[in-house]
């Protein structure tokens, strides 16, 4: 499990934010071509290379399949938009793909506004549970 914290003083990632403290927790769940990152917090722009690093590290052991569980992230900036199409451009180019679980309203509504994702990303909805999810709900 990887914690950041964006906006404070104290913590692995730190940024400019009037004494306030956003952390974002990413946990990895599976391995080989399936997997899932649960990510908990906020995608600000300190945060969202601690998801780059995650996500890199199950590539590199073979993920084709990678799943991001969004349901507790609370927001998305234009720096973790950038990391998901990269994310899903890679994937793609493996015949691969990249699913946004069940993304909390305010995130649903920034990855609708900004046009940047491209169709090759699928989204699921809350409650569903992936057949081969090896992490219970």
């Amino acid at each position: 499990m990887l914690v950041a914290e964006e906006g404070g003083t104290t913590g692995t990632r730190t940024g400019g934010g009037q004494g306030r403290v956003w952390r974002l927790t990413v946990t990895p769940c599976g391995t080989g071509s399936d997997a899932i990152l649960l990510l908990e917090g906020r995608l600000g722009h300190t945060t969202a290379p601690e998801l780059e690093t995650a996500a890199r590290q199950l590539l590199a052991g073979g993920c084709t399949r990678l799943v991001l569980d969004l349901s507790r992230v609370d927001y998305l900036s234009s720096a973790a938009l950038q990391i998901l199409e990269r994310l899903s451009t890679e994937l793609s180019g493996r015949n691969g793909h990249l699913t946004l679980r069940a993304p909390a309203e305010p995130v649903r509504v920034a990855l609708e506004l900004s046009g940047a994702l491209s169709e090759r990303i699928e989204y699921s909805s809350a409650g569903g549970q992936f057949p081969d999810d090896p992490t219970p709900r």
